[in-house]
This record gives structure tokens, C-alpha cells and sequence, in this order.
């Protein structure tokens, strides 16, 4: 009986004194969160980073080098606002207009800078009337502008194209325009004598093409035009197949030279629009009589010195014929 009156009294005790842990662990809390908001109202001395933005470049110059990312505002201000900062530390960006306050160092160097001191009222217009700026890190800002340079260069394509079974291009791609301005640097524009397209690949082409393209472009130049139309001209084709007689040149009145055979086959490539008008005077085959010397055996080379435009490739066998000469 005894054993049990001391526990129930040694558990009362202990809930009395946790009661009191409790009480006091809660004052300490209070007094805490009254001491931080006391510390919080007063004014500190701090540093702050901010990102910085462009606007307003010189007209007449391109940059050619790095711009400033951030800068440090040495500020005073209350707690509160310093720790809203820290809390979240992503803040609108600081606005700096480069054409009203940039120093070129000399006129033939590239090198230009603000002094961030001139920048101290109109940083200060940006930020919260609760923030005084004392002090703005770096003391300057540096830029590398150069002199604009214009220069006309062509156009290059680079695309591939892949035709659908009996279609080919019918003529020369068009591009328009075909050479564009382009600006910057002196040193950068001097090894530019091209711009290209963005790659593009055209598959089961079948009809012409009217497209535009993307030019592909580069950090430090500026571009007349940002795309340029391409013209595809593309047709249906069939192979036609011809005899051609062979003509002989350079030779003497006095002799004749036969060929064996007389005739060369030729396949070309044609497309339909024009299939209907090839005929046979629009090739020539010819021999010269004053390669026999130059042959080693007793055959000579057959030439085509004639062949329509309307065609877009051929072959032609034998390419080298037997022959007799006769007086």
C-alpha cells in the first residue's frame, strides 16, 4: 500500500514540474520573438546584390564585349526590410540607361564606362524609400563598344533535299534576296564573306517548293533580314532514248573515215514539259581524225559537242568506236 502512495505521489510531482518547463519554455519563446522584433525596427548597415539591365545602347556602336551582370548597394535600412530581401532574395532588376551617362575612354580605344556614383539617384528612384544607399560596388561599370561596320554578303543554303521516285529540280534554286547587310564589329565583319541558312531537310518533294527559311544568326552582328524565301522549282522526268549519228572532224578532203558503228545510243534524263520537244538535231556526236595519233589501239573517242539545256544528265555508249580510213 505504501509502494503504491509513493508513485501516484512521485507521478503528480512529475507532471508539476513539467507543467512548469512548459510555462517557462513558453515566456522564453515570447521574450524571443519580442527581443527579434525589437532588433527587426532598428536600422543596420548592409550589403546588397542586384541585377542589372541595359536599355538605351548607342546607336552607332555594337558591343563586342561582356556586359555587367550585378552590382553590391552598400544601404541602410531597417531590419525588416533587409531580412525581406534575404528571404527572397529575387527582386526587380535595377534599370540602367547606357547611352545617358557611358564615358568613352579614348577615341581610338573600344573601352567605355560609367561612373556608378553618377548612377546614384537614379538607382535610388528604383528602390524602396526605406533603402538609403551609402555606397555602390564596383565604383565602375565597364563596356566594349566598337564602331558599327555595314557589309553586303550572299546568302548560302543549307538544306538537302530528298525527291519523291521520278521528280528532280527543274532549275536553279532562287533565293530572295540573295545577299543581305550585315552589321558589327570591324574585326568581326572582315572574316564574313557568307551567311548561311538554319539546316533544313525536305523530304518527298514532288511539286515546287515556296518557302521561307530562318538565317542562321551570331551574338555581336546585326542582320538586314532574319529569313530569306526559297523557289524550288521541281518536275515530273522520264528517260528518253536516242540514236545519234557520229560525225567526223579535221579530216582531209582526200580521205573518209567510217566508224564502226556509226551510230551511239544516248539516255538522258528529260523532263515531261519537254520530253515532246527533243529531237535529233538538237545533239552531235563527233569524232576527230587528229586523235588517231594519240590512240594507242585502233579505236577512237566518241564526243557529244551538243546537247539541249532541256536535259539534266545523259550517257551515251560505245564511247569509243572502231574505224577505217579510205581514200
Amino acid at each position: 500500500m505504501t509502494d503504491f502512495i509513493k508513485k501516484k505521489y512521485q507521478k503528480l510531482r512529475n507532471i508539476k514540474l513539467n507543467s512548469r518547463a512548459v510555462i517557462f519554455l513558453f515566456f522564453l519563446f515570447v521574450s524571443t520573438v519580442f527581443w527579434f522584433l525589437n532588433s527587426l525596427s532598428k536600422n543596420y548597415v548592409t550589403e546588397l546584390t542586384y541585377v542589372l539591365r541595359f536599355k538605351n545602347y548607342p546607336k552607332k556602336k555594337i558591343l563586342v564585349g561582356k556586359l555587367p551582370t550585378n552590382l553590391k548597394l552598400k544601404i541602410e535600412a531597417y531590419g525588416f526590410t533587409i531580412l525581406k530581401h534575404k528571404i527572397n532574395p529575387t527582386q526587380i532588376p535595377i534599370i540602367i540607361d547606357i547611352n545617358k551617362k557611358l564615358i568613352e575612354e579614348s577615341e581610338k580605344s573600344t573601352k567605355h564606362y560609367i561612373r556608378t556614383f553618377d548612377l546614384k539617384n537614379e538607382i535610388q528612384a528604383q528602390l524602396s524609400t526605406k533603402i538609403k544607399i551609402l555606397e555602390i560596388l564596383p565604383d565602375s561599370l565597364i563596356f566594349q563598344f566598337s564602331e558599327i561596320v555595314r557589309k553586303k554578303v550572299a546568302v548560302k543554303l543549307n538544306i538537302k533535299l530528298n525527291y519523291t521516285k521520278q521528280y528532280i529540280q527543274k532549275s536553279k534554286i532562287i533565293t530572295k534576296p540573295d545577299s543581305i547587310f550585315i552589321e558589327g564589329a570591324q574585326n568581326i565583319i572582315d572574316t564574313i564573306n557568307n551567311v548561311y541558312t538554319v539546316y533544313k531537310e525536305l523530304n518527298d518533294i514532288n511539286k515546287t517548293i515556296n518557302d521561307f527559311i530562318e538565317i542562321e544568326q551570331f551574338k555581336n552582328l546585326r542582320y538586314t533580314k532574319n529569313k530569306v524565301k526559297i523557289i524550288i522549282p521541281v518536275e515530273e522526268y522520264t528517260e528518253l532514248n536516242l540514236k545519234i549519228p557520229i560525225f567526223v572532224e579535221n579530216i582531209p578532203d582526200s580521205l573518209i573515215l567510217k566508224t564502226f558503228p556509226s551510230e551511239i545510243m544516248i539516255k538522258c534524263i528529260v523532263g515531261l514539259d519537254n520530253y515532246k520537244d527533243l529531237n535529233l538535231d538538237m545533239f552531235r556526236a563527233v569524232v576527230d581524225y587528229k586523235s588517231i595519233k594519240q590512240s594507242l589501239n585502233k579505236k577512237i573517242r566518241v564526243r557529244l559537242t551538243k546537247t539541249p539545256k532541256e536535259i539534266y544528265r545523259y550517257r551515251f555508249n560505245p564511247q569509243n568506236v572502231e574505224y577505217v580510213i579510205e581514200k
